[in-house]
């Protein structure tokens, strides 16, 4: 399972970069946008970021005089004498975007925890009475019986597009697990009972 690093999400976009509105005066044009030196005056304003994942690009929101085109654009390079732009937001390719469709599509399996059941599971505390333990935290509690719980499960599930592993790799799993706890207790014991020097 493959998750975005938690170090990646820590800067708000307003202190990453900054902003800006540009209504466009009557004469200028779309193809103005891409010659660097139409931006010249504002090059001491504008930052092409500090390639850290700390300061991204700036982004300006452009619309034509009369309405005939409103984008955005980020900042690629202040040069000297301009700044270079490209259009925002830069879609990735026909084919990476077909391959991302498809492995959204794709099922995944539950994983196992470190106590050899699957993390998603429901469970009954007096207090929450019965709840629904999703991959990463409590997804709901409150559930007036387990069959409600189990259907809230199953609606979780469905929308993350996973499957709950089959009952032979539960089985297996437990197995496995319980063998790990043997096998650690037989250490533990061979160690206190082993001679000290």
């Amino acid at each position: 399972m493959r998750y975005l690093d938690v170090k990646n999400m820590q800067v708000l976009q307003d202190y990453a970069h900054s902003r800006y509105f540009v209504k466009l005066s009557p004469g200028d044009t779309y193809a103005d946008l891409f010659v660097p030196t139409f931006w010249a005056y504002h090059r001491g304003k504008l930052s092409a970021g500090d390639g850290t994942n700390r300061t991204g690009p700036d982004l300006i929101r452009v619309r034509a005089h009369d309405g005939s085109f409103d984008v955005a654009l980020t900042v690629v390079e202040v040069k000297t004498d301009g700044v270079v732009m490209q259009r925002w937001p830069v879609e990735p390719s026909a084919e990476a975007q077909a391959q991302a469709t498809e492995i959204g599509k794709i099922e995944r399996v539950v994983p196992f925890g470190s106590d050899g059941k699957p993390v998603v599971r429901i469970g009954y505390l007096e207090a929450t009475k019965w709840r629904v333990i999703g991959l990463h935290s409590e997804v709901s509690s409150g559930h007036k019986d387990e069959a409600s719980a189990l259907r809230a499960m199953a609606d979780y599930l469905k929308g993350i597009r996973y499957v709950m592993p089959s009952a032979e790799s539960q089985a297996e799993a437990l197995r496995e697990h319980e063998a790990k706890l043997a096998a650690a207790s037989e250490t533990a014991q061979a160690r206190r009972t082993a001679p000290r020097k």
